[in-house]
Order: C-alpha cells, then sequence, then structure tokens
C-alpha cells in the first residue's frame, strides 16, 4: 500500500500480487522495488509511483533473486544492496536506473561470509570469519567491512565461533553467541567492535531458544526450555 502522510487513504500498489514484501524507494522516489513470487519464482519488480499513485504494471527487473533473500537497504548514490543467504551468506551491490527502476550492470559481491549483521545505519556489516594459518596460527574473529568498500577491519577475539546476534545502540559494540576457552558451553557476550575484547552476559547458553536485545541496549530478554 502507498500511503501519503497528509491523509489516511491508502492506495493498494499491487492488488493482483499475494505476496509483495520488502519495499524500498529509489533514491528519487520514483519508483518502488519489492519483492514477490507472483510469476512463480521470487522476483525483484519496480513499481512507478508519481504524486502518490502507482503508473502502469510492476516490472520484473531482477528475476529469479531466491526466496531468501534480502533486499537490505538503497545507497545514498541509488545502488541497491541484497543479502543471500544460501548458498552461505554474501552482499552483493548493483546499479539502479532511477528512471525506470530497473537493475544496471552485473552485481558486485561486496561481503562474503555468515551470520552477517548490518550495523544501525545500515552502513557496515559484520560478520564471523576464520583466517587460516598453519597450526595455532589459525584464528576465529570478525570481519567488519563498510558498503561502500573504504573501510575493512579484521576483529580478533578470544571466542571460539563469534556469530553476531545485535547491534548495541551505541554502534561500537555488538552481542555475540559463542564459545569461550572450549567447545563446552557457549554463553552470550558484548563485544567491542573495536579492540575485539568481550564481556560475558550470559553463561551457558545451552537450552536458551530466543534472546533479544532492548532497544536502550540495558537488557536483554531470554527464552528457554
Amino acid at each position: 500500500f502507498l500511503l501519503p502522510m497528509e491523509n489516511s487513504r491508502a492506495f493498494e500498489m499491487a492488488p493482483a500480487f499475494k505476496v509483495a514484501t520488502m519495499p524500498r524507494w529509489t533514491s528519487n522516489g520514483r519508483h518502488l522495488l519489492f519483492k514477490s513470487d507472483h510469476a512463480g519464482t521470487w522476483d525483484v519488480l519496480a513499481q512507478g509511483v508519481e504524486n502518490g499513485r502507482t503508473i502502469g504494471e510492476p516490472a520484473r527487473v531482477k528475476p529469479e533473486i531466491g526466496k531468501h533473500t534480502q533486499l537490505a537497504r538503497i545507497l545514498d548514490d541509488g545502488r541497491l544492496i541484497y543479502q543471500t543467504w544460501s548458498p552461505g551468506m554474501s552482499a552483493y551491490r548493483v546499479g539502479v536506473d532511477t528512471e525506470t527502476g530497473r537493475l544496471q550492470g552485473a552485481p558486485t559481491r561486496v561481503i562474503e561470509g555468515r551470520y552477517g549483521l548490518f550495523s544501525p545505519d545500515e552502513k557496515r556489516l559484520i560478520y564471523s570469519s576464520f583466517e587460516w594459518g598453519t597450526g595455532s596460527e589459525s584464528a576465529f574473529g570478525l570481519r567488519l567491512r563498510s558498503l561502500d568498500g573504504e573501510e575493512e577491519r579484521w576483529i580478533p577475539t578470544t571466542l571460539l565461533n563469534p556469530m553476531p546476534s545485535r547491534w548495541f545502540p551505541d554502534g561500537k559494540s555488538i552481542m555475540v553467541h559463542g564459545w569461550e576457552g572450549s567447545w563446552t558451553n557457549r554463553s552470550i557476550f558484548r563485544l567491542d567492535v573495536v579492540s575485539g575484547k568481550s564481556e560475558k552476559l550470559l553463561a551457558d547458553y545451552k537450552g536458551v531458544r530466543g534472546v533479544a536485545l532492548s532497544p536502550d541496549g540495558r537488557r536483554i530478554a531470554v527464552s528457554s526450555k
């Protein structure tokens, strides 16, 4: 639906589509990109918009992008970032023609890893990584990369297989799940993305089914068996 801020009347955008999800405005506001399986495969479509009303029918601009692919955001320069989950986790950047809503050129993979987590401003991605070496030189850690390609850092940590879960509101630390010292008990930690130092928040993760961080970052809610 399109809902003008000055009144409460909503306009249905794609009435023939049973599923239309992840709407993202192009940088000039003339098109909405969204995902749908209307054609039998999960595609990205572009719907023209003018004066708060749709123009014509949605056009398929990226066929078969995948059921589990997320349209992350439109960058300030107009390019689209989307994230795939199978096989593995990768994020791609592709140009968007703001006049037509169509994608331009071949997508460029900007992130490859697993357990990726976008920062609160959606300009950086942090993900679990493993640096191969010889013997004890191999190490688990985290990799932080900006989507504009200007920043990339390896964050060493003493945790085993740290998996990012949530960013804290300060944008300087994250909540991670991981093991400390051995593979016996998994715990939850707060990890500083600059120093890699971690503070244990919850010991022995066994039996925990879900964890949520409060918006102010001062509390965690835990569900367990």
